[in-house]
């Protein structure tokens, strides 16, 4: 389980790499944990929410099991947030690729 400590770091570092340039904000404000998130989607449980009224990313705490899930589910709430557009469309599925392309970039520098 990821402590708190870990996460702000975490966060401060993916959310940097995630930046085109010194003045992209992301469009953020806080990123917050909760227990359960809930939308109006039924069939699924959500691991996250990009609240576009409070420019709030919810992770729900389940996801600091791992890293890779964390991260992996800030990355899906940050790219709503810079693109913003909802799940299942070609937008937003060509601004998640072009963040996993500047994450792996980043990397493979």
């Amino acid at each position: 389980m990821i402590d708190s400590k870990s996460m702000a770091c975490y966060t401060e570092i993916i959310l940097a790499k995630l930046q085109k340039s010194e003045e992209d904000t992301m469009n953020y404000k806080s990123v917050k944990i909760s227990e359960e998130l809930y939308t109006d989607e039924k069939k699924t449980v959500t691991l996250g929410l990009w609240d576009a009224k409070t420019r709030t990313i919810w992770i729900r705490r389940s996801q600091l099991c791992s890293i890779e899930s964390f991260a992996g589910t800030l990355i899906h709430e940050c790219t709503h947030a810079a693109s913003r557009c909802g799940d299942v469309s070609r937008a937003f599925e060509a601004a998640l690729t072009e963040n996993l392309g500047r994450q792996a970039a980043y990397y493979l520098r």
